[in-house]
């Protein structure tokens, strides 16, 4: 099997296996995303990598069937459900490993530092193919298949960056054992001053975080919303954030329905006009899974709302 990218609105060729997402006239569709496609129930599980990996165990029946593999977005996950598609002899062996970095990698969660070491790799990989200019996604995912045994034994460049990311996030998670989040009911509040910011930890390796999204996970339960109240010069900025798999399609982690809030959104809009309250699909901006948050031009801002103001409010939808 080969790997074959294929941009958003594009069509499968004849024959092909989509991975991590539908694409159009694909035979088949091995993902976890939510909606109507065709993934078989006997591989279904959290992530599109732990389909792939179920999908190795047997790859007679289920990959060789399919001369290409196709995906329409790079992340870790894909990219390591397509891994473990054209390379199932891989995926047999570090089967564990595979599905641990995918589930860091797309529910910011954290499964120890080996698996956070590989999905760093795969971010570094990411990061410097793209650099390349047009036609990345296709080298990317070459790349991905031609380099797989070295990304998960051997040497990998840069290791200094992927060591300073680890250490961050297990020290942020000291922290948080240390000093845990408020829990009421279904909503975690978590609050922080500003110093060096919030990263986004989607295809990155090692920026200067306040809050690793990844150590939330390990004093935060998987049906918890997340109130993320962060003090900064220009007032208290607010994310609502669903739980960070619930917008997928899981099968041993809880489905968590995701609450309207735009009730809540005017009534926080009334208290302060002066910041954008938004919410989905523009939070989307401020967080994969953030359903409300202060904005201004879709960035992160501010609002003059006490935080008693807003855990009360968000309290009052999230029952």
């Amino acid at each position: 099997m080969i790997p074959q990218f294929v941009p958003f609105g594009g069509t499968a060729p004849a024959g092909a296996l989509a991975i991590d997402g539908a694409v159009a006239d694909a035979a088949a569709i091995y993902s976890h995303w939510q909606g109507d496609h065709t993934t078989p129930t006997e591989l279904a599980a959290d992530t599109s990598t732990a389909m792939l990996v179920r999908a190795a165990q047997d790859p007679t029946r289920w990959l060789a069937p399919f001369p290409v593999a196709c995906n329409n977005h790079l992340d870790a996950d894909g990219l390591l459900s397509l891994l473990a598609a054209c390379r199932p002899d891989l995926a047999q062996i570090h089967a564990a490993r595979l599905i641990a970095a995918a589930t860091a990698g797309d529910f910011a969660m954290w499964t120890g530092p080996v698996a956070y070491d590989l999905l760093l790799r795969v971010h570094q990989l990411i990061r410097t193919v793209e650099a390349s200019g047009p036609g990345w996604e296709q080298r990317c995912m070459n790349e991905v298949v031609a380099q797989a045994d070295t990304l998960l034994t051997g040497p990998w460049p840069d290791a200094e960056d992927r060591a300073a990311a680890i250490a961050q996030t297990t020290a942020a998670i000291a922290h948080l054992q240390r000093d845990p989040p408020r829990i009421h009911g279904r909503l975690a509040i978590v609050r922080w001053q500003r110093h060096h910011g919030r990263a986004d930890s989607y295809n990155t390796v090692y920026q200067p975080d306040d809050l690793p999204l990844l150590a939330l996970s390990t004093v935060i339960p998987p049906t918890c919303f997340q109130l993320l109240l962060e003090s900064a010069a220009d007032g208290l900025r607010m994310n609502l954030d669903a739980p960070r798999h619930s917008w997928a399609r899981t099968i041993d982690l809880p489905a968590v329905p995701w609450p309207d809030v735009t009730g809540l959104a005017a009534g926080l809009h009334a208290g302060d006009p002066s910041v954008d309250w938004l919410t989905r699909p523009a939070a989307q901006a401020l967080g994969f899974t953030c359903l409300l948050g202060s904005a201004r031009d879709a960035q992160p801002a501010g609002c003059r709302l006490s935080a008693d103001h807003l855990i009360t409010a968000c309290s009052s939808v999230i029952r």
